[in-house]
C-alpha cells in the first residue's frame, strides 16, 4: 500500500500545476514544491492525496471557525456567546467533512446529533464524541438571539469539545491531530 502512495506522490510531482488545499492553482517545479507555499502547505501534503476536494474546503471551513474561536477566546473572553456559536461551527463542519470524505449525502442541517448518527452508521469508533453535541447545537441558533447568554463556563466547555472532535475528525481523515493552524493574515 506504502508503494502505490509513493508511486502516485511521484507523478504529482511532475504536474506543473494543480489545486492546492486552499483551492488556488499553483505552479510547481518538477520534483517539488515552491518555496512560498510554506509550512502550512507542506503540512497538509498527505492529507491532499487522498481527501476530496470538497472535504478539503470543509476542512479549510472548520479550521477558520476553530482559529475563530481561539481568537476571541484570547483577546474577549466576555464575548461568549460568538465564542460557543464558532465553538458550534467548527464542529459541524469537521462532522460535514468526515461525511463528504465517506460519500455520504451531506444535509443543510446545524443538528450535530444528526450528522454523527449518521457517522456512527459507518463507523462506531466515534461513539465517543457523542457527549456534549446537544449543548453545542444550541448554540448554533438559540443563544444568537435575546434571551439567553452563555456563561464561561459553557464557553470553556463549547472550546474544549470542539478541540476534541476537531482532533478525532482530523485523524480519521489523515490529518496531524495537532497540527499547526493556518497563520493569519
Amino acid at each position: 500500500m506504502r508503494s502505490a502512495k509513493r508511486a502516485e506522490y511521484r507523478a504529482l510531482l511532475t504536474v506543473h500545476f494543480r489545486w492546492t488545499f486552499w483551492s488556488a492553482l499553483q505552479k510547481t517545479f518538477v520534483g517539488g514544491w515552491k518555496k512560498e507555499i510554506g509550512f502550512f502547505e507542506k503540512q497538509w501534503a498527505r492529507a491532499r492525496f487522498s481527501m476530496k476536494k470538497l472535504t478539503a474546503e470543509w476542512v479549510r471551513k472548520a479550521e477558520a471557525d476553530f482559529e475563530a474561536a481561539n481568537t476571541i477566546a484570547k483577546l474577549d473572553p466576555s464575548l461568549r456567546d460568538p465564542l460557543c456559536f464558532h465553538c458550534q461551527q467548527t464542529v459541524e463542519k469537521y462532522l460535514k467533512a468526515l461525511l463528504q470524505e465517506l460519500g455520504q449525502v451531506v444535509p443543510r442541517t446545524h443538528d450535530l446529533a444528526n450528522l454523527l448518527n449518521r457517522l456512527l452508521k459507518l463507523d462506531k469508533t466515534l461513539r465517543g464524541l457523542q457527549r456534549g453535541l446537544k449543548q453545542l447545537t444550541r448554540y448554533a441558533v438559540e443563544y444568537r438571539y435575546p434571551g439567553i447568554v452563555a456563561t464561561s463556563r459553557q464557553a470553556r466547555s463549547a472550546l474544549r469539545r470542539a478541540e476534541l472532535v476537531r482532533q478525532a475528525i482530523r485523524i480519521k481523515l489523515g490529518i496531524p491531530a495537532s497540527g499547526k493552524r493556518r497563520p493569519s493574515p
